[in-house]
């Protein structure tokens, strides 16, 4: 069923194309049929709502606990979910291998019929090639959005079925995505079977740079190595939020702006400004009181370390970056991303 708004343009669309006093050229006609036959099939759209933003933003938590909501699924970065079945490592958030897991087995048959390598090639392709960051000049103008989607045609129209073909398999209304590239948000836009809400979600990036510099320990050994230096960070948060703010005015809806700092204050409030972006009514939220979550396995196919987490997990902000961060790195950081951290309401203050 399609939506109100949807419902009330196309009928005074219909009204106006069948008055004698408007005289409508045949493109223009051409038009007029094409958005009133689109807005039809809104309501038959699968929704993704997508999280857009820089790692160690908090977009695994956010998708995890959006994942417990009644009707949504969490997939973990799907973006990469080519790649993940190329190399046969990478493991499920349920535990086992994402190749050996029957949910994903069962998503591949009912897109594809099962696993065909030429396909994975070739969306494996166009995950490296289309949809980074780096390849997000043509989607700024109008005429750059119709190259795109006569040239990608093919791998817009895989997207559209695996994409429905998850909402079957896990019998789902919303399909949570945390694969943060805005430009594969961009690309979600012109595929027509799928619906896409955007969360663009932000933390200081202060605390995202001490994420980076940070090393987890876990049963006595290193868990996590991947080192990026603060001005490295700082310029790829600021690359990643530019990206967004620019694409931010192509996309259908409006993407909803975020703070990780807010999510971890007030979850209850934030997860009920991200159902009303996607217009759903859940029985009930996920939450044990007003900070805790109780997270069961999600099948995510990949994403950060921390979606392997379970139980009951305490939603509070971490600051620990204002002791030990060194003062010289706040400050590099904070010179390299004021114009955006003062956009997004952060504080310039060191500590």
């Amino acid at each position: 069923v399609a939506t109100e708004p949807s419902l009330g343009r196309a009928n005074r669309m219909e009204t106006l194309l069948h008055q004698d006093r408007f005289q409508f050229t045949e493109p223009t006609k051409s038009r007029i049929h094409y958005t009133l036959g689109r807005d039809s099939k809104m309501g038959n759209r699968v929704k993704v709502l997508y999280i857009a933003g820089q790692g160690r933003s908090g977009s695994t938590i956010l998708g995890n606990t959006l994942g417990q909501v009644e009707g949504f699924v969490h997939v973990g970065e799907f973006l990469e979910f080519w790649g993940v079945l190329t190399s046969g490592q990478v493991s499920c958030g349920c535990g086992g291998p994402v190749i050996a897991c029957q949910m994903w087995n069962d998503v591949l048959k009912e897109a594809y019929g099962g696993r065909d390598e030429s396909l994975i090639a070739q969306m494996l392709k166009f995950r490296n090639l289309e949809a980074r960051d780096r390849a997000s000049l043509p989607a700024l103008t109008a005429r750059g959005v119709r190259s795109l989607r006569r040239r990608l045609a093919k791998p817009l129209a895989e997207l559209e079925r695996v994409y429905c073909a998850i909402q079957r398999v896990f019998n789902c209304e919303v399909i949570v995505d945390s694969s943060k590239s805005s430009m594969y948000a961009s690309l979600l836009q012109l595929v027509d079977g799928i619906d896409p809400y955007i969360i663009h979600l932000t933390r200081d990036p202060r605390a995202a740079a001490y994420s980076f510099l940070r090393k987890r320990v876990k049963d006595g050994r290193l868990i996590w190595t991947k080192d990026i230096n603060p001005i490295k960070a700082s310029l790829a948060w600021d690359y990643r939020n530019s990206v967004i703010e620019a694409l931010s005015r192509r996309l259908r809806h409006r993407p909803l702006h975020l703070c990780y700092e807010d999510f971890v204050a007030n979850p209850r409030g934030s997860l009920q400004r991200i159902l009303d972006l996607v217009d759903e009514t859940p029985s009930s939220l996920p939450l044990q009181d007003e900070h805790t979550v109780n997270l069961e396995a999600q099948h995510t196919v990949s994403g950060n370390p921390s979606r392997f987490v379970t139980g009951k997990i305490e939603l509070r902000k971490n600051d620990a970056w204002k002791i030990e961060m060194k003062t010289r790195d706040r400050f590099l950081v904070t010179a390299a991303t004021w114009p955006l951290m003062l956009k997004y309401g952060y504080p310039l203050g060191l500590g």
